[in-house]
């Protein structure tokens, strides 16, 4: 398993003349997962996106390293991203949604793994136009978990979750803290007690 660390130095974002957010500094790595708290409008997604390459800084940098040496091209391939902005097409079934995620791999036994623990194995070939809020968060999971990826950026992870997809989410993230890096962007206390540090915005 690689071991890859989130370390943000001096993060800025502003829009026009609105600092969203400024000075952040924090590192993130295996066994130290961070959770990103703030009010709305306070920049959680936004910085979240900035640590995945998705939105650059106005000021600062994102550094991210493999056992100390840094990585300096094509880190996004090491990222696991659920968020709510996510889309997917309706017209898969969620079995063709997680194959196109997965770039053609071969995940086909992990899939079905992944699908029964969420519940989700008996709707594997309905086309997700037809799937639920909570079903949809099922499987935003899954598709950042498919091809096992030693980072993980999580916007409200368990939100349209019912208390079975919550216990899910919960018990899988125990087993897989030592051995990932995960941050999380939440105003939900049970989110934020998986990390052991914490970043709060707007305060």
């Amino acid at each position: 398993m690689l071991s890859i660390s989130i370390h943000a130095n001096n993060i800025s974002k502003k829009y026009g003349n609105r600092i969203i957010f400024s000075s952040i500094n924090f590192d993130a790595s295996p066994s130290h997962p961070c959770a990103i708290c703030g009010p709305n409008g306070s920049g959680k997604s936004t910085l979240l996106e900035i640590l995945g390459g998705i939105r650059r800084p106005s000021s600062g940098s994102v550094r991210y390293t493999q056992n100390g040496e840094n990585i300096e091209n094509n880190y996004e391939r090491f990222f696991g991203f659920v968020s709510p902005r996510l889309r997917f097409y309706d017209e898969l079934t969620a079995l063709e949604t997680i194959q196109f995620v997965s770039g053609g791999a071969d995940i086909m036994g992990k899939s079905v793994h992944l699908l029964e623990q969420f519940g989700l194995n008996q709707y594997r070939n309905l086309q997700i136009g037809h799937f639920s809020t909570g079903m949809l968060q099922r499987l935003k999971i899954i598709t950042a978990l498919i091809l096992n990826p030693p980072v993980l950026l999580l916007d409200e992870p368990t939100s349209n979750l019912d208390e079975t997809g919550k216990n899910t989410f919960f018990t899988l993230m125990q087993k897989i803290i030592p051995h990932k890096t995960i941050v999380i962007a939440t105003n939900d206390p049970d989110e934020a007690a998986l990390c052991s540090r914490r970043i709060v915005l707007g305060a």
